[in-house]
Parts: structure tokens; C-alpha cells; sequence
């Protein structure tokens, strides 16, 4: 599933590129909003597979 990460990624930019077109400025908040619970959700997967991070 590694290997289709970027592809995935991709997607979500293209995704949320249209999505800010049509939901503008409170649109803006929400996708940021998710996109910090991504990267934090991930900074926790890095911290349980290896405690010294």
C-alpha cells in the first residue's frame, strides 16, 4: 500500500483543489483542518513504530 501513497496524494490534491474552487473561504478552513488530523495521525504512526522519534 506504500507504493500507492503518492498516487493517493495526488488525488487529494487534485480533490481539494476543485473542492476550494466551489467552498471558498470556509471550505479553505475545513480542508486545513483536515489536513493537520492527517499529518498529525501520521506523526503518531511514526511515533509507534519507532519510540525514539
Amino acid at each position: 500500500m506504500a507504493s500507492l501513497g503518492w498516487k493517493i496524494e495526488l488525488y487529494f490534491l487534485l480533490i481539494s483543489s476543485l473542492t476550494l474552487a466551489k467552498r471558498g473561504k470556509e471550505g479553505e478552513k475545513v480542508l486545513v483542518r483536515v489536513l493537520n488530523i492527517m499529518q498529525g495521525q501520521r506523526y503518531i504512526e511514526i511515533c509507534e513504530r519507532n519510540p525514539t522519534q
